[in-house]
């Protein structure tokens, strides 16, 4: 629930370059987030993302339907993500593995 509000703060960012909470990082219990320069096709997905009640927020897989505009969120990344970028993910992914193997992180 706190990663689907994160997304949805920074999907309003993204949407407006406002932050939905005029500024602060943190909501306030009496105000509601400012969609100002928001596409209306988004409000009422972000809306959901940004609840004060984190069982009323969307589950992520539901979002990702609900913002899926392309159809891309149910296929795997290898079907739509260009070859460079798909091999310097699985390059990166191999070096975290690595370095979280020799430093001990992760058990």
């Amino acid at each position: 629930a706190e990663d689907v509000f994160a997304l949805g703060a920074v999907l309003v960012l993204a949407a407006s370059a406002r932050h939905p909470f005029a500024g602060s990082p943190l909501p306030s219990a009496r105000e509601g987030p400012d969609l100002t320069g928001v596409p209306d096709a988004l409000c009422v997905p972000l809306l959901s993302c940004l609840h004060k009640t984190p069982e009323a927020r969307p589950h992520p897989e539901s979002l990702a339907h609900t913002l899926d505009l392309s159809g891309t969120a149910t296929r795997p990344a290898r079907e739509w993500l260009p070859e460079p970028y798909l091999h310097e993910t699985g390059e990166r992914a191999d070096a975290a593995r690595a370095l979280v193997g020799r430093r001990g992180w992760g058990r």
